[in-house]
């Protein structure tokens, strides 16, 4: 009986040991994975420094419509756009401007338009994001739409979201910017 005991004690001890041994492994593999994504991480910020924080591009879109510029720039100031990509969800009216609110992003915003040269002007005075800048958008018609050129004179002082313009390209605000009109329109 004793041999028994002794040798269901020793089979226990032994497949406890495996399942150390399992566990251990386990632990090296997600440190290992740790480590790697946590370095990933650091390196994709740290590419944010490799960006300016000025940025001043222009930039040409084509936009297909039946609309008319006045309608457009109607759309603009009633539904403004963010350079997020997406429609302001929240807007809240002050002396100094609006602030435009998109899920976890804010802006305070100035909106300008010229009905008669069809210019748009969309100035980020503050953001929660530490970017700022003005945005000049004009029309200019041609046979089924419009030529949208987009003027950015702005400033990205966020390291993280620098290191975004690194890999999504130095247009990506101004291509956000004339998405999220897009998408305006077809809110009309």
């Amino acid at each position: 009986m004793k041999k028994e005991k002794l040798a269901k004690i020793q089979k226990q001890a032994k497949e406890n040991q495996i399942q150390r041994e399992k566990i251990r492994n386990l632990q090296k593999r997600v440190t290992i994975i740790g480590t790697i994504g946590l370095v990933s991480l650091i390196l994709m910020v740290l590419t944010g420094l490799f960006v300016d924080e000025k940025q001043e591009t222009e930039n040409k879109f084509s936009l297909t419509t039946d609309f008319t510029a006045q309608q457009i720039i109607e759309t603009y100031l009633q539904t403004p756009p963010t350079i997020s990509g997406d429609i302001g969800e929240k807007i809240e009216i002050t002396k100094n401007g609006a602030w435009i609110e998109t899920g976890e992003q804010k802006f305070l915003t100035l909106l300008a338009a010229r009905f008669s040269t069809q210019e748009m002007v969309y100035t980020i005075r503050k953001s929660n994001i530490d970017i700022i800048g003005t945005w000049e958008i004009n029309l200019i018609e041609k046979e089924g739409g419009f030529d949208v050129l987009i003027k950015e004179n702005s400033q990205t002082n966020n390291l993280g979201y620098r290191a975004l313009l690194f890999w999504d390209g130095e247009n990506r605000y101004s291509e956000n910017l004339f998405e999220s009109l897009k998408e305006a329109l077809t809110l009309r």
